[in-house]
């Protein structure tokens, strides 16, 4: 049976992604791409807390006024 080589491809390629993320600029060209990279990454964050918290809310709404119940 023939293995697939595409899990690996992908895993080698999130290793090296991630160690170019964590090993820092190697030249200042891309460390200002790497900066730009953390910028994107700590927003992306920053949005998925605050859409994390709305439905939160909304469940904890929801909850305190009947319209479900709690299982």
């Amino acid at each position: 049976m023939r293995r697939s080589r595409i899990p690996a491809l992908i895993l080698t390629g999130l290793l090296l992604g991630a160690a170019a993320i964590v090993g820092g600029p190697r030249a200042e060209r891309g460390g200002a791409l790497l900066q730009s990279y953390r910028a994107d990454i700590l927003q992306r964050v920053r949005v998925a807390r605050i859409l994390t918290d709305v439905a939160l809310g909304l469940v904890e709404h929801a909850l305190d006024h009947g319209v479900v119940a709690p299982r």
